[in-house]
């Protein structure tokens, strides 16, 4: 259980959920979506495993002026004996036994529209919430029933959504299939702020609309496909049925959203490939590390600096950072790469240009080190695929991003390359053994305006930075 002191604001609070929500809690599968569409992450993934992978994903949209949206995306989850985290959804379970599993949780609900691009919904506003609620789950043989209830936390909507689901889970040595329908009740503030037209709102082409609580019907089907050991596909179509009211707001084309994903993980599985990690253990438990850095911002490309542009913006700005990073295993593909999961802190110094403000970052890095010399001096060679939330936009990426895009985004993808070599070994200090120096590009990015989730921003920031990172193991 965690304690927070009572000195902490309200306000301040709930900030702080939203960035470890969106952080260390959604590294994102497909953050335009519904927490519910996570559920395939946990169809064939085993107790007291991560998964790392990717996921291509296709969404009609229901809004005036919007078609399809699609992104290609990270893929994050985790299973515990305690809790889970799937997305932008993380819980912790209450009660479990054979049959019944109470579940505490908070989910990030990424909803609404893109009023930049969309003409037809300007001057109109629906920003994303931090929800929390309760959810229950009852498995009998291969039938599974899930009620939920949860409110809006962050004082964005202020509504309660109910839902309710059916499924039967078929299974073969390689294949599980879920077949599923359900019904989600949302009460009137929900409504209002995702499909209602206020007096405000309102123009000569956009009639007020004011709707009441409603209910939506849907079904879809889960599949998973598990190659080996590690490795695991998995696809799933879902439609949605919208109350006829809602279709009749002045902002609502369709009354049906259809959805599909397919995704690929891969499971860092105890015993495979090499893995020294017990996941049974306490995660505190086991090999670390930290990491402290510096650096300036850079006007050149992310593949400019790997090819040996290294140069500083004339205003000097620039960041710091602390990170600490967990092992999840030895090996990656059966290649020797050790696997972190990471999460820091980063402060950016604006010269002057714009208030200072920080930087939350969480993240997977791979570390390889097998080179011939590596037994002299050990060099590793290291790329972190992440996310990171700024609380304001850096100055270099404001100007990187304003000419090509209709605004910027507080939320990227966040990528880190670094090479490094063991101070021990350039010293011959025994004692530093543990301990590495280096260089690293820090890189936000939207990854070519291929990703709804991060504002389909084109460009982003870099910064070249030095590090020194220690290892060290943790045991309670």
């Amino acid at each position: 259980m965690n304690v927070f002191g009572n000195s902490t604001s309200y306000a301040g609070f709930i900030s702080l959920l939203r960035c470890i929500f969106v952080l260390v809690f959604g590294l994102v599968f497909h953050l335009t979506a519904k927490a519910d569409d996570f559920r395939i992450l946990s169809l064939d993934l085993p107790e007291n495993v991560w998964a790392l992978g990717f996921a291509q994903t296709l969404r009609t949209s229901v809004y005036e002026g919007e078609s399809t949206d699609q992104d290609l995306l990270p893929v994050f989850a985790y299973k515990g004996k305690h809790g889970y985290i799937l997305g932008p959804e993380a819980g912790l379970h209450l009660y479990k036994d054979s049959d019944w599993r109470v579940d505490l949780f908070a989910a990030y609900r990424f909803s609404g529209f893109d009023k930049d691009e969309n003409s037809a919904l300007e001057g109109m506003s629906a920003d994303d919430s931090l929800d929390g609620g309760i959810k229950f789950f009852w498995q009998r043989g291969d039938f599974e029933a899930i009620a939920s209830w949860r409110m809006d936390v962050s004082e964005r909507h202020e509504g309660d959504e109910a839902q309710f689901e059916f499924g039967y889970l078929f299974t073969s040595e390689s294949w599980k299939l879920r077949p599923w329908i359900g019904a989600k009740w949302q009460n009137s503030d929900l409504v209002n702020y995702y499909f209602g037209v206020s007096e405000k709102e309102a123009t000569p082409d956009r009639e007020e609309t004011v709707l009441s609580d409603h209910w939506q019907a849907g079904l879809g089907i889960d599949t998973s496909y598990r190659v080996d050991n590690n490795s695991v596909f998995s696809f799933s179509l879902s439609e949605m049925r919208l109350d006829t009211d809602i279709a009749h707001s002045s902002i609502v084309e369709e009354q049906y959203m259809f959805k599909a994903i397919l995704s690929y993980q891969y499971q860092f599985v105890e015993g495979s490939g090499g893995s020294s990690v017990d996941f049974s253990n306490d995660f505190f438990e086991g090999d670390w590390f930290y990491r402290v850095a510096g650096g300036l911002a850079t006007e050149e490309s992310f593949n400019k600096i790997i090819r040996g542009r290294i140069n500083f913006e004339e205003r000097n700005t620039g960041i710091t950072s602390v990170f600490v990073g967990k092992k999840l295993t030895d090996e990656f593909f059966s290649l020797p790469i050790e696997i972190y999961l990471k999460g820091g802190l980063v402060r950016h110094f604006e010269q002057g240009t714009q208030p200072d403000f920080w930087e939350y970052v969480t993240a997977f890095k791979g570390y390889y080190s097998g080179f011939p010399w590596s037994d002299r001096i050990e060099t590793r060679l290291g790329f972190a695929e992440g996310v990171s939330y700024v609380e304001r936009i850096p100055i270099i990426e404001l100007e990187n991003v304003e000419s090509k895009n209709p605004s910027a985004s507080h939320l990227l993808n966040y990528l880190d390359f670094s090479i490094d070599v063991n101070l021990g070994d350039v010293f011959s200090k025994p004692s530093w053994k543990s301990c590495y120096g280096g260089f690293s590009i820090h890189h936000r990015s939207g990854i070519f305006a291929s990703a709804d989730a991060f504002g389909n921003v084109d460009g982003g920031s870099n910064y070249n930075t030095l590090y020194i990172e220690c290892q060290f193991e943790n045991k309670l």
